[in-house]
């Protein structure tokens, strides 16, 4: 018994539709200037990837553009997570490729995510004005579509700005498979419509060559779909759970997972529920919302209602989208003030301050270059705004490629890192991939960033192939295809005519290939990785499996968040992770700030004064700073007035008067600058948080020696010394044990059972 078609009359209705696919007089052409404007992402681009290619060339696109994009985040993962550093889009470049480069992808990097967040305020403008009207179900926001789009953009590019200053850091699917995918829409869409600057068809494009040309243009579409992922190495200066190398590894390999497979198995089950050829995913259609996929699959399914419910999570999206974009584009134009690269003294001096560790300036200024966004109200301008938009998806193309080739000259960093003479065991180690300590590697990476970096090419050299399909030639089409390119190429020459002038034989690259700042996992236990203790289903397996983030020592026992352990914090004196010398002492705590932050308090006299006898001072430093904010000098005041040692969640500096001065000092990493000009002290004795719920209070114990700092709540102390007496009495029992010859699985069952 065959199985029975479920589906509407309108999906009953494209399917008796006749011939291999549409015919292009039945090419649905859609209103002017709005059939073009619909490079949106996922939600709303989907629908028209469909179109243009097929269901299961779509998929393809969706499929192929996610292992480019994929290939990018891995590389970019992996140094971020070695280097936590400012603005890692525009600083990994500099170091390992050329400076000039470093600052052309800074200011295309700006570039790209101040359109971006221009054109999501336009597309939640016109989300707003919802409206669905297929001659059988009609809906309607009637709010939205009797206020001008202009309101709406206002309205929602106030809340953007007010936000981002106070940022602190079955069986029917199957059968819609057989009837979508085959006759007569088959795999992939055989029509290529080549449309005028009107959006009119002047010709369609068939057989062979219109399919590779409407798998083509989709993947350029698709690719916007995916621009924004970097977003997690681009915060990791501010976030202090980003900064953690294991975060940054699992942040860039759930972000792999999800673009491979979420993005492709939404496109794929849209593809199962609504036809190619379905007049609202061809230009057709009353707004923006109308022409999703998903809106349209929900209501053809008889769910209305849910429609409603989808256009909304399309504004919130869109909305929120707007908020990262102007987040992630005013950090990079502060740190391109911090480097002197943003004009005249008197603006970058400007564009360099902050407040509260917000960057004011920056935002406002890039705020204001969102004002773009009023020319996608309507009509012509909004045509400009798309085009801006096109060109926006070339600048992040270029920038990804050149995360791509950077890697590939930091991967060969490594490997030369390590024969250098100069290099100390020490930091060949941490520069070693194979090491169980290096924070983050994906398999054959330098064959994906090979690969990313050539597909960005090609895709970034043909993406203008539509403007010599039309007639005439498109100009206007194809500089917004391409202008990205010289722009790139001049903002490089003129960092070199601005350093060099015409020396043209100082022209040459310009890079550090500087290692500085490389960390390495706290542990050879690694996030995320479960393993079981024996094979199969065993009891053990499932504690391991219900523990797996467990920590057995005393505070986790007390609930204490990660044990209170100080997660990258290592000794430096009296000797580099070595040696019997511990440290114990309630915490004198010392915010720093930057230096450009002139509207933090400053402390009554200099932080180091504060240190008291028999206790331990905690100096937090400002995330993704080169510069030491302790250094020798201060190590002789703490030992003069007795304390305990020194935990500095930064740099330190002058390594051998610490030691000299025989004080326990525990940072992050080292550096030779010092603080004047990069931070500064603000407040004393005020509660800081570390990581996530590690929170370090004054009076709060800080216990450290060679294998790391915990903090410890003073209310936890007696049950937390107790608890590891305990500990260490089973302990000496296990070693003698061991000593007596009894197994290892012997002694653990019996002691600490």
């Amino acid at each position: 018994m065959e199985p029975k078609m479920v589906a509407t009359p309108q999906i009953l209705h494209h399917a008796m539709h006749s011939g291999h696919s549409p015919h292009p007089d039945d090419v649905d052409e859609g209103p002017p200037n709005e059939g073009r404007r619909e490079r949106r992402g996922l939600f709303l681009g989907s629908g028209r990837s469909i179109a243009g290619a097929g269901p299961g060339g779509a998929v393809l696109c969706y499929l192929l553009m996610g292992t480019v994009i994929s290939s990018v985040i891995s590389s970019l993962g992996e140094m971020t997570a070695l280097m936590p550093v400012n603005a890692p889009m525009m600083e990994f470049p500099r170091r390992f490729l050329d400076r000039g480069v470093g600052l052309a992808v800074g200011w295309m990097y700006w570039f790209a995510y101040t359109v971006l967040a221009a054109a999501q305020l336009v597309a939640v403008s016109n989300l707003i004005r919802f409206c669905y009207d297929d001659g059988r179900t009609f809906l309607n926001w009637e709010t939205g579509q009797n206020v001008d789009n202009a309101v709406w953009i206002t309205a929602f590019l106030v809340i953007v700005i007010i936000v981002n200053l106070n940022v602190r850091p079955g069986r029917l699917c199957t059968t819609l498979v057989l009837t979508l995918w085959n006759s007569p829409y088959w795999f992939f869409n055989l029509n290529y419509p080549v449309r005028d600057q009107e959006n009119e068809v002047q010709r369609v494009i068939t057989g062979p060559v219109g399919t590779l040309l409407g798998v083509w243009t989709t993947s350029i579409n698709v690719l916007f779909s995916f621009v924004g992922m970097d977003i997690f190495a681009a915060t990791a200066a501010e976030s202090r759970a980003l900064s953690d190398s294991e975060s940054m590894k699992m942040a860039a390999r759930k972000i792999n997972i999800r673009i491979i497979t979420l993005y492709t198995l939404c496109v794929l089950t849209a593809s199962f529920l609504v036809p190619t050829d379905h007049p609202f995913l061809n230009g057709g259609g009353q707004s923006v919302g109308s022409r999703s996929v998903f809106i349209i699959a929900v209501v053809e399914a008889g769910m209305p209602a849910a429609a409603h419910a989808f256009n909304a999570i399309f504004v919130f999206s869109s909305f929120t989208c707007a908020i990262n974009s102007l987040y992630i584009a005013s950090r990079v134009l502060h740190t391109l003030a911090l480097r002197g690269q943003t004009g005249p003294e008197f603006i970058t001096r400007r564009l360099r301050q902050c407040r509260s560790g917000v960057p004011m300036r920056a935002v406002m200024m890039t705020s204001a270059v969102m004002l773009i966004g009023y020319m996608g109200r309507s009509g012509s301008p909004g045509a400009r705004l798309d085009e801006l938009a096109n060109n926006c998806t070339v600048s992040y193309l270029i920038v990804y490629g050149t995360i791509c080739a950077t890697y590939l000259c930091f991967y060969r960093t490594l490997e030369d890192a390590k024969t250098y003479e100069t290099t100390s065991e020490v930091q060949a180690a941490s520069y070693d991939r194979n090491n169980p300590l290096y924070p983050y590697k994906s398999h054959g990476q330098w064959l994906k960033a090979c690969y990313g970096m050539v597909s960005c090419g090609i895709l970034m050299l043909l993406n203008g192939v539509g403007a010599f399909l039309e007639t005439p030639f498109n100009a206007r089409k194809f500089i917004s295809a391409y202008i990205s390119l010289p722009i790139f190429i001049l903002l490089i020459m003129g960092y070199r005519l601005r350093k060099h002038g015409l020396r043209f034989s100082k022209w040459g690259l310009e890079r550090s290939l500087d290692l500085g700042g490389a960390v390495q996992a706290a542990s050879e236990k690694r996030k995320g990785r479960l393993e079981f203790p024996d094979e199969g289903f065993t009891r053990d397996n499932w504690r391991e499996l219900f523990h797996w983030v467990w920590i057995g020592d005393a505070l986790v026992k007390l609930g204490h968040p990660y044990g209170g352990f100080l997660n990258g914090i290592r000794m430096w004196s009296p000797t580099f992770c070595a040696g019997s010398r511990k440290m114990i002492g309630p915490a004198v705590t010392v915010k720093m700030v930057e230096a450009s932050d002139t509207s933090a308090p400053q402390p009554g006299r200099h932080f180091a004064d504060y240190n008291e006898a028999g206790k331990v001072m905690y100096v937090q430093q400002p995330k993704g700073l080169y510069s030491a904010c302790w250094g020798g000098l201060m190590s002789t005041r703490a030992a003069f007035l007795g304390a305990q040692g020194v935990v500095v969640d930064g740099r330190v500096r002058d390594l051998n008067e610490h030691r000299e001065k025989d004080i326990p000092v525990f940072a992050r990493d080292t550096s030779i600058l010092g603080s004047s000009g990069f931070s500064r002290a603000s407040e004393i004795d005020v509660p800081l948080q570390f990581d996530g719920d590690v929170w370090i209070h004054p009076g709060d114990f800080l216990v450290g020696d060679v294998d790391g700092v915990v903090v410890v709540p003073p209310s936890l102390l007696e049950r937390a010394i107790s608890l590891c007496e305990e500990r260490a009495t089973v302990d000496r029992r296990i070693l003698k044990a061991l000593h007596e010859g009894m197994t290892m699985e012997e002694a653990m069952a019996r002691f600490r059972n």
